[in-house]
């Protein structure tokens, strides 16, 4: 097992809230809807006992049950013709294939949690290769399925609890499944890749989506779904949507869906292309000046002394200290570029040293 060294970045709250509204598409899908799989035009929702579907361009969709041959579905993705799901439980945890064309036919079993104690469920499909981890499996694993008889083989292993993960370029980002949870990210190009720790405090992360460079995560004991631009460092959480229960989502263009609800049950959609700033606080109205600096750093609208944290490009660490209103921070030892400076527990703004 490869040791870990993650590269520690706080996980930062930023005090401003986007406000989107949620529409409720399914307003009851049974008990226990697990996963979300878009084919085109037609939702799948993995749960217990079968998997259903609904066409999305539908005003009123109509729920139909597309296959009762797994006991309990997670995760799917489609590959030529076969179906992969996650599926099983409470002890058989397992990845099994279905005849998309005859989704009643008895499913094949692919892998077993091989001897791992706890839920392959997560899985990703790029090009031919087919990702998958779970709750309490500390290994990510890789299966090509273009092979006549697949066989896993480790990506790493040395993460607990991994229930989300989300590809952007060679980067996987992997977030623990626990309240808090971690996210990291690693290149799956190099076998000697190490995770880098990136966020920590999610509150139990259950799914991850990217659009754009922008990464959805859903916080499922933390009634809340945000978002991130993982181009800029240190990470910034958004609020995107509060107030729900989520669980898996899928994009459709700038529609997300989501599982929602106490038991499961909702289907919901938001449109992020909507998303505006709702509230404006007061560390948003902070201004940093000169921007660009060679030496003095001032910030206007600080009403009383708080702590400051400047980070380089990377979220490395830089200087700490504390600021007073109409005081100054002396940055001159920095070397020319691109900095990040938190006050306090807002978010944090940037400035370039020349």
């Amino acid at each position: 097992m490869k040791k870990l060294y993650p590269l520690i970045i706080a996980f930062l709250l930023c005090a401003s809230t986007l406000s989107a509204q949620l529409v409720e598409v399914v307003p009851n899908v049974g008990f226990s809807a697990q996963g979300l799989f878009l084919n085109g035009d037609i939702l799948y929702i993995g749960k217990l006992n079968d998997i259903r579907r609904i066409d999305i361009t539908e005003e009123s969709p109509t729920l139909e049950i597309f296959s009762t041959s797994i006991n309990q579905s997670f995760y799917m993705v489609l590959y030529v013709n076969d179906f992969y799901v996650s599926a099983g439980g409470p002890s058989d945890y397992r990845i099994v294939k279905l005849d998309f064309a005859n989704p009643n036919d008895p499913p094949v079993n692919v892998t077993f949690q091989d001897g791992y104690l706890g839920a392959v469920r997560v899985m990703l499909l790029v090009g031919d290769d087919l990702y998958y981890t779970g709750p309490n499996i500390d290994t990510l694993f890789r299966m090509d399925l273009s092979q006549a008889t697949p066989s896993a083989e480790v990506v790493y292993s040395g993460i607990d609890l991994n229930n989300a993960i989300a590809l952007y370029g060679n980067d996987m980002y992997i977030a623990e499944y626990k309240n808090p949870g971690k996210l990291y990210k690693l290149d799956i190009t190099d076998p000697s890749a190490t995770p880098i720790e990136l966020a920590s405090g999610l509150e139990t992360p259950y799914d991850m989506e990217f659009l754009g460079d922008e990464l959805y995560i859903s916080l499922n004991t933390g009634d809340k779904i945000v978002k991130t631009d993982v181009t800029q460092l240190p990470l910034v959480m958004e609020d995107v949507v509060v107030a729900l229960e989520p669980r898996d989502m899928v994009f459709d263009g700038n529609e997300l869906y989501v599982i929602n609800g106490i038991n499961s049950n909702i289907i919901s959609k938001v449109d992020v292309s909507t998303l505006s700033v709702a509230d404006v606080s007061q560390d948003e109205r902070i201004v940093l000046y000169p921007n660009p600096t060679e030496d003095l750093l001032y910030l206007k609208n600080l009403s009383s002394q708080e702590n400051y944290t400047i980070y380089d490009a990377i979220g490395r660490t830089l200087m700490l200290g504390k600021i007073e209103p109409n005081n100054s921070i002396d940055v001159s030892s920095l070397a020319t570029g691109r900095y990040f400076i938190r006050i306090g527990d807002s978010f944090p703004l940037n400035f370039v040293k020349r």
